[in-house]
């Protein structure tokens, strides 16, 4: 589950998202290019593309004097989540008008930009920056529908801690009450395509990871 927020934690930055979309709309590029488009100071830039490249969201490719940067391949590595969270990178940026992605990514009104674009990705990597939160999620998703009190008693944390969480579960329209209001589950899917495929890849490292991890 660390591997999760930790990648998470790292696409919900506003910083590191116009740097993916740096990369992935004109590959090739280099720490000074990259630096400049995005208005970063070099140290800062280099920074965010190691943590990017740690997680193998972005390919480093030594080129003479330089490192030139570029999306990763499709299926790079041998870990299923990062080969999720690879495809859902290559979707958000395939296109370069904003109007085409947003409504992907959220219900939101207002005018379609790439700043609207980064504002809903942050949201909605921010749900899976916590680990009591993939918590909560993973046993809803092995057990169905429980009431706070279950989920309390079998993830040994407090009352308090778990309706906070449940909160900001439920404000990104991921889980809510049953119809008898006492039991929590996963909300009906949404027809926000990518929110949808972050949860289900989420979701399926989850119900992969075994108990504890």
């Amino acid at each position: 589950m660390q591997l999760i927020v930790s990648v998470c934690r790292a696409l919900a930055n506003r910083s590191r998202l116009r740097l993916l979309r740096a990369i992935h709309e004109e590959p090739d590029r280099t720490v000074e290019t990259l630096a400049a488009d995005v208005g970063l100071p070099l140290a800062a830039t280099s920074r965010h593309l190691r943590l990017l490249g740690a997680y193998q969201l972005i390919q480093a490719h030594p080129s003479g004097r330089y490192v030139r940067y570029t999306p990763t391949r499709p299926y790079a590595g041998g870990n299923r989540f990062l080969q999720d969270i690879q495809a859902l990178l290559r979707d958000v940026f395939a296109s370069d008008k904003p109007e085409r992605v947003l409504p992907s990514l959220t219900t939101a009104t207002g005018a379609a930009s790439w700043e609207a674009v980064y504002e809903a990705l942050v949201k909605m990597f921010t749900a899976y920056t916590h680990l009591r939160r993939l918590m909560l999620l993973r046993y809803l998703a092995r057990r169905g529908a429980c009431s706070v009190e279950q989920l309390c008693e079998q993830l040994k944390m407090s009352t308090a801690a778990a309706h906070r969480h449940l909160r900001k579960l439920r404000r990104r329209a991921l889980v809510g009450p049953t119809n008898k209001a006492l039991l929590w589950s996963f909300a009906p899917p949404t027809q926000l395509s990518g929110q949808q495929q972050l949860l289900n890849c989420v979701v399926r490292a989850l119900q992969a990871a075994p108990t504890g991890k």
